[in-house]
């Protein structure tokens, strides 16, 4: 199965609160099928569904983590880019 497209769930900075960042993500596959992680969590909202162009898939993901900073909440994990490209089969 080739993914084409995904949505990210990420909750924004909370301030004083606990950050979670990255807590879900749902892929679209070349079939308009969904493939979800269902990590079961309820913080932050879902983006927006994010597609390669038209005959392309998603060949890689460009991950931002936040460094660690010793002195607050880490956030880890949040933002996702994707690489799209022609798919190659063997």
């Amino acid at each position: 199965m080739l993914v084409k497209g995904f949505a990210i769930q990420i909750e924004a900075k909370q301030g004083r609160g606990d950050d979670t960042a990255a807590n879900d993500l749902m892929f679209v596959c070349n079939d308009n099928s969904i493939a979800h992680a269902e990590t079961k969590t309820h913080w932050g909202n879902w983006s927006s569904f994010y597609y390669c162009p038209t005959g392309q898939v998603i060949l890689g993901l460009i991950t931002r983590v936040e460094k660690q900073r010793f002195d607050g909440d880490d956030r880890a994990l949040n933002g996702v880019r994707m690489i799209c490209g022609k798919p190659s089969y063997k």
